[in-house]
């Protein structure tokens, strides 16, 4: 477990503030090992989608500059800030071997897309990315930045929160992040539950089967989004997030959903 803790702190790239309150936090977390040596290779990523198969670790996406902004860097996201491989870490043999395929062109649409995680992790050890190991939908349903997409036991998915950014972030700001042509954000203040199921043609379709609107808890985006396991069922819990529409502060408490009813939405911050 400390190996595994100080390989996500070199693949983020980051540094890690660990905050105690003894009154609220009955637990510590400290890494005391460097295991960096094991993972030659390992790249230095924020922000990016993860999976696992057979002990080989996937990373999809993200940012290979950081926290935009930091250390007098720009603001932007820039494409050349923007991790463009898909890379595989074989923990299966010691030291760790890495594995990274190029790919063409990073854009933005309003996709979702299903990965072969076995067939991917394949291709990429072999020096390719196998197109049939992936499938693609699009639908505006899914259109959201720096929110979280999490499936539940029920099968459904569901897209907690995030905004839909278009334009510089230079301009926004340079407005007094007021939406203009050049420049604008729309929160989706809500969280979706999607049926995401393969059509006749491959492609992914995408319905909304219920949504939780809140202007004011939901207004959220840059958050973390994880699962948990409660007597009541597996829920997921969404962490953090900015901004509050009243003060510009960012959410200190969480929100969190349970099965059988994720109706049932508590621990706002008010």
């Amino acid at each position: 477990m400390k190996k595994l803790l100080v390989l996500l702190l070199a693949v983020l790239g980051g540094r890690i503030v660990l905050a105690r309150s003894a009154a609220t936090v009955p637990f510590t977390i400290e890494a005391t090992e460097d295991a960096a040596d094991e993972f030659p290779g390992a790249p230095r990523l924020q922000s990016f989608s993860f999976a696992q198969w057979k002990g080989r670790w996937v990373f999809i996406g993200g940012r290979i500059s950081g926290y935009h902004a930091v250390g007098g860097g720009s603001a932007e996201f820039l494409k050349a800030d923007a991790n463009r491989d898909v890379w595989v870490i074989d923990t299966t043999v010691k030291p760790a071997k890495t594995y990274h395929v190029p790919v063409a062109k990073w854009s933005t649409f309003d996709a979702v897309s299903r990965v072969s995680v076995p067939a991917l992790v394949e291709g990429v050890m072999n020096g390719r990315i196998p197109g049939e190991s992936i499938s693609f939908g699009r639908s505006p349903l899914v259109q959201s930045a720096g929110g979280g997409l999490t499936k539940l036991t029920d099968g459904y998915f569901y897209l907690v929160m995030g905004h839909s950014f278009h334009g510089s972030y230079t301009a926004f700001e340079g407005r007094q992040e007021k939406n203009a042509p050049e420049a604008s954000q729309t929160y989706l203040d809500e969280i979706r539950k999607l049926s995401v199921e393969p059509k006749p043609d491959g492609s992914l379709g995408v319905a909304l089967v219920e949504k939780f609107h809140d202007e004011m808890e939901f207004h959220r985006r840059d958050l973390n989004v994880a699962q948990f396991l409660s007597p009541a069922g597996l829920g997921f819990a969404a962490y953090g997030g900015v901004f509050i529409p009243e003060t510009q502060l960012s959410y200190s408490k969480p929100v969190d959903g349970e099965l059988p009813d994720c109706a049932e939405f508590g621990g706002f911050d008010v």
